[in-house]
Order: structure tokens, then C-alpha cells, then sequence
């Protein structure tokens, strides 16, 4: 084994021997340890310039990346670039731990004390309403920001904010959001229908939610085999039972608040005039009717920055479509 040493242990223990530090640093060895065609690339640095030194006294808006700096916020090129970015839509592609939250939070801070754009007309959409409380909390530190005006910006999850919008149309439905409850449901429907076992509720509830997701209702659904049609029946009188007691799920919020903007032009022209800024988080997670509601709200003028982490798109979480972002 003695007599087999690779090169590069032969190079490393020479440098060892000479008890040079700095010699051993700027040593480059080309191969790994016993291989001979396999070659090392060399990997640049990232570049380690920040706001202090990207952004001169002398430019206009410098007062408030000064402000940023003094509590600890310090941006990159790329994270100054996406802060800076104005009108018209962006998209900005991120890994984990890259700093995605504070290049939202920092936007919306330069929206407001450079741009002079009024909290009330921001809308930003996160995915967990733990996210949205930690966007209003990190919003509320930014340099110009008091907590009254973080309250006017429209925060929380795609499911809150449109069930805002169907509550100030008068809609008054619970949320069935148990999801026992759904299957108990589900399962004395099957056992009307002499269908008990056939089908598990789990199983339906989730093809449900799929073709709500893509817009589709249960009139929608296929009726090419007998399977189908007892699918489509059993779900059709799930929904004709949810009606009758009240009830909506969290896929009947976006389904229904698409069908009332698409229906209600007068409406829609008013959200559009609202939000004239749309700030949304983890795109990588977005399905095809939350891409729509969100295309919708952002027409005609599409100031829509979305950032998300495209090395995530493989999780599909909740009916998430890769082609969108």
C-alpha cells in the first residue's frame, strides 16, 4: 500500500514536510487522488461586494440601503438589482437560504419610501400564514415602515386573500376543512349508492382537488367508462351535500373567486386598480388556477415579481405545475 501512493498524496505530503502553510494553500492539484483523466475545475469566489459598496452616497436612493445597512441588511448585486427592479414583471430564481424573504421584504420597503407607492396598493402572497406573519414582522423593521402602514399591505396565503374577497361579495359559507369529516361524508354517500368500499374517500377527495385546481368542475369530469360515471356521481352529490349545509373547502375559495372575477369584469377592474404591486413567494409551489387568479389581478400593468426556487419544482406540492414558473 506504502509503494501506491498517488501523486497527490506524494505533492501533499511534500508540502507538509516543508511546514509551509501558504504552500500548501496555493498548491492546485488538476486530478483527483489515483485518478488520471478525471479533471479538477477551479471554482471562482462569489463576488462579496454588498450594498456598501455597490451603492455610492451620491445616488439618489442611497438613504435607504444606509438604513438597510444600519440594521443589518446588507444585499448583494444580484438581491440590489431585484430590490431595485420597478415596474413591469420579474421573476427571480433562488436557492435555499439565498435570502428570498429579505429581497421581498427589502422591495417592498423601496417600493414604498423611494417610489412613494401606498402600502394599500401592495399585495403580498406567501403559502403558510406562519410566512405572511414573518413577512409583516421583518416589514415592520424596514427604515420609513411603522406598524400601521405594514397593516395596509395586503399579506397572507392565496387561500386567505381570496376567501377576503368571496366574504366581501356576501359569500357566508363555512369551510369544511376537516378532512375526516369529508370522508364521512364521501362514505355515506357510497353506502346510498350500494357503492360502500368501492372507492376510497381519500382517493376522491384528492381527484376533486385536482380538477378544481386546473379550473375544472364536477360537471367536467369524464363519463367514459362506468367507473367514471360513478365517480362523477358520487361527487356530484357531494357537492350538491356541501351546498346544502353551507359548506365550501379551500379548493371551492379559489375556484369560486375565479369564476366571480371572470364573471364580475366591474369587480376585477377594482382589484386590478387596488393592487397595482404583486409580491409572491415560493412560485415554484403555484398550480394552474392560483397562476390565473394572480395573472388576472396583475392585468393590464403586470408589476409582478414572483421568486421561487426552480431545484424544488420536482416536489409538485399541491397540484404545483413546473411550467409555470
Amino acid at each position: 500500500m506504502e509503494e501506491r501512493k498517488t501523486e497527490f498524496t506524494k505533492k501533499y505530503e511534500g508540502n507538509n514536510s516543508q511546514g509551509s502553510k501558504s504552500n500548501q494553500e496555493s498548491t492546485f492539484y488538476p486530478f483527483p487522488a489515483g485518478a488520471a483523466k478525471r479533471k479538477i475545475h477551479k471554482t471562482n469566489l462569489a463576488d462579496t461586494k454588498t450594498t456598501i459598496d455597490l451603492v455610492k452616497n451620491s445616488e439618489k436612493d442611497a438613504y435607504y440601503f444606509r438604513a438597510l445597512e444600519k440594521r443589518g441588511i446588507k444585499l448583494n448585486q444580484s438581491q440590489l438589482e431585484a430590490v431595485r427592479h420597478f415596474t413591469g414583471p420579474a421573476l427571480v430564481l433562488a436557492g435555499a437560504g439565498s435570502g428570498k424573504t429579505r429581497v421581498l421584504t427589502s422591495r417592498v420597503g423601496y417600493l414604498i419610501a423611494y417610489h412613494q407607492v401606498a402600502p394599500s396598493q401592495i399585495l403580498l402572497l406567501t403559502f403558510t400564514k406562519k410566512a405572511a406573519d414573518e413577512m409583516k414582522e421583518r416589514l415592520s423593521t424596514l427604515p420609513g415602515l411603522s406598524w400601521q402602514m405594514v397593516r395596509h399591505i395586503l399579506t397572507g396565503t392565496y387561500h386567505s386573500i381570496f376567501l377576503q374577497i368571496l366574504r366581501g361579495q356576501g359569500d357566508r359559507r363555512q369551510i369544511l376543512s376537516n378532512e375526516k369529516h369529508k370522508h364521512t361524508i364521501l362514505k355515506i354517500i357510497m353506502k346510498e349508492m350500494n357503492l360502500s368500499d368501492a372507492y376510497e374517500p381519500e382517493t376522491l377527495v384528492a381527484l376533486l382537488s385536482h380538477y378544481k385546481n386546473k379550473m375544472l368542475q364536477v360537471s367536467d369530469l369524464p363519463e367514459k367508462s362506468p367507473v367514471d360515471k360513478e365517480i362523477k356521481s358520487i361527487l356530484q352529490t357531494y357537492e350538491q351535500r356541501k351546498r346544502e349545509n353551507n359548506y365550501m373547502d379551500f379548493d371551492d375559495i379559489l375556484l369560486d373567486a375565479y369564476h366571480l372575477l371572470k364573471n364580475h369584469p366591474g369587480l376585477l377592474h377594482t382589484l386590478q386598480g387596488r393592487f397595482q404591486f404583486i409580491l409572491c413567494d415560493e412560485w415554484q409551489d403555484t398550480n394552474p388556477i392560483q397562476y390565473e387568479l394572480i395573472k388576472m389581478l396583475a392585468a393590464p400593468q403586470n408589476n409582478l415579481f414572483v421568486v421561487g426556487d426552480d431545484d424544488q419544482t420536482i416536489f409538485e406540492f399541491n397540484g404545483a405545475d413546473s411550467s409555470i414558473i
